[in-house]
């Protein structure tokens, strides 16, 4: 066969696109064989993709990117950070870990993770400076939390198609059966309200409406703490035990690939130095590979599928990409010169909850700088990104630095905001709710996912509605291609494999799924040469 003649004359060649989590996990995998010729092309300055650990905000780290390890049992993330002494809890790291804040969590009976982050320690705060009674949260988020459960049994469903539809009306079945008074019941509403927008941050969506129902329960939450921390290196810590297993040179930065022809006009060569993948690199020379595994973001691959692949992906892989969700999650990390949350609560302080009075965003559609309307008036522009926020949280590690979250449309305009601007928008956003003189930050991070070029956005939802429920299966699928052997027959292998969040059904979103399928798709090449044959799979 032709890779078995192949490999007496010489190694595989396998060029990953990517050095995020899968680009590094399925490079390590494929370098452990001894069997391969490995390069790993990075567009940007730097390995990590969206993992970003950085020390902008002094000795103690901040996460610009990923922030958790989400469970613990079968979490190979977690098993790695374990061994290693990363996590926060290890004695080396437990007084400088600053991923931000820890979570609690319980389980159902099915073993379900219920995630209680914003139960102990969270101040909810209305818009004109009352407090909520945690008593009035916690009962609204354990109404949530039966939902969420609820949701698991299709036949619980009814007519709704979305997630925001079936929270929507569940949440207010459950609300009206309380027998409350309109001013309590308001109260409710904006605590449910708010359960909704945190949806939004965790799935990157722009609303919990582009949220299939039916898909939803794809993701399967794996034992243990769902908001993990790691400790004083962060996820750094995490990247660096891959790159230390790779060879000086493997992993190559500012290397972008503009396009990969993968398939010759006719297949006339049976020397495979003929029928190799010509990869074009941005000012560089072409380079050739029997393989490509690509772990692009699905953002990215949203925007460039088209014109990156030469000849077009096939039409399922191209409408897989197109249908997954992907979208904007993005942190504001304000440093001030004295925390003025000191004593807002009796107890330990984590964080500041917005109940915004009106978040109409929810039933609105995408805002962009070209909407008419918006974009002539600038104030609407930026009440919309203001009432996009959720919270403030702390900061691990940090004594004098909150994080704030936003996401969806107005998150990517925020983006082209200049870092003074939403430092003021957040102060004010303080002093509303907080009813305080707060100075402004003497220090702000922003980051900015969508705007960069590289990766467009933060991390693959749930399916929408209008999705067939086999586009994350479609995605982790090889391309295969035809070779001619030297006794005329045809054979098929993987030419080009995809890897990354984005690729997995059950936990998508997560740096775990990430490289679960990077040493998948490494994996499945080691395999295929080991077998002495070619399996078509997929």
């Amino acid at each position: 066969m032709m890779m078995a003649s192949t490999c007496s004359k010489r190694r595989p060649r396998v060029v990953i696109i990517g050095a995020g989590m899968a680009g590094l996990a399925a490079a390590t995998t494929l370098t452990e064989a001894n069997m391969f010729d490995i390069v790993v092309y990075e567009a940007l300055e730097r390995p990590g993709g969206r993992i970003h650990t950085s020390w902008q905000m002094g000795p103690r780290l901040i996460e610009l990117g990923a922030n958790w390890i989400h469970g613990e049992e079968g979490n190979p993330v977690y098993d790695l950070a374990k061994e290693n002494g990363l996590l926060m809890g290890d004695e080396s790291s437990r007084e400088d870990s600053s991923s931000s804040s820890s979570s609690s969590e319980s389980s159902d009976n099915n073993g379900t993770c219920i995630n209680t982050r914003h139960l102990d320690g969270d101040l909810f705060v209305l818009e004109d400076g009352t407090f909520v009674p945690p008593s009035v949260v916690k009962k609204v988020y354990m109404m949530y939390s039966h939902l969420t459960i609820a949701s698991r049994d299709a036949s619980t469903h009814g007519d709704c198609l979305s997630v925001g539809e079936y929270f929507s009306k569940g949440i207010g079945k459950l609300i009206a059966e309380e027998g409350l008074s309109a001013e309590e019941r308001h109260v409710y509403d904006l605590v449910a309200k708010w359960c909704l927008r945190t949806e939004c941050t965790d799935n990157a969506c722009q609303s919990v409406k582009d949220l299939g129902l039916a898909y939803y329960n794809f993701y399967i939450d794996i034992p243990g703490d769902f908001y993990c921390c790691l400790g004083k290196k962060g996820y750094q810590g995490v990247l660096d035990t891959f790159l230390e297993k790779l060879p000086k040179d493997v992993v190559k930065c500012n290397m972008q690939v503009d396009q990969v022809v993968w398939e010759l006009d006719s297949l006339t060569e049976t020397n495979l130095e003929k029928q190799l993948v010509v990869l074009q690199v941005k000012g560089h020379p072409d380079t050739v590979a029997d393989h490509v595994i690509v772990t692009s973001s699905n953002g990215y691959l949203k925007e460039y599928h088209q014109r990156m692949f030469k000849p077009a992906l096939p039409k399922d892989k191209q409408q897989a990409i197109e249908t997954l969700n992907f979208g904007t999650v993005d942190k504001v990390f304000l440093k001030f010169e004295e925390p003025f949350w000191t004593g807002l609560s009796k107890g330990e302080f984590e964080g500041i909850q917005l109940l915004w009075e009106k978040d109409s965003w929810h039933d609105e559609p995408p805002v962009t700088m070209a909407t008419d309307d918006i974009g002539e008036r600038p104030g609407d522009l930026h009440n919309r990104i203001m009432r996009r926020f959720t919270g403030f949280d702390t900061v691990d590690g940090h004594d004098d630095v909150l994080c704030a979250w936003i996401s969806g449309s107005e998150a990517e305009l925020m983006e082209q905001l200049p870092d003074e601007d939403i430092a003021k928008m957040c102060t004010d956003i303080l002093r509303k709710f907080l009813k305080r003189d707060i100075q402004e930050p003497t220090q702000v991070v922003v980051t900015r996912w969508h705007s960069n070029p590289y990766i467009r956005g933060s991390y693959t939802s749930t399916i929408p509605a209008h999705g067939t429920g086999e586009e994350f299966d479609v995605m982790s699928c090889p391309v295969w291609r035809k070779s001619l052997l030297a006794d005329g027959n045809t054979t098929q292998y993987p030419v080009l494999l995809f890897a990354g969040e984005g690729c997995h059904k059950d936990n998508h979103s997560t740096v775990h799924a990430a490289m679960i399928t990077g040493q998948q798709q490494a994996q499945r090449l080691i395999q295929f040469y080991q077998s002495g044959t070619t399996p078509h799979q997929g």
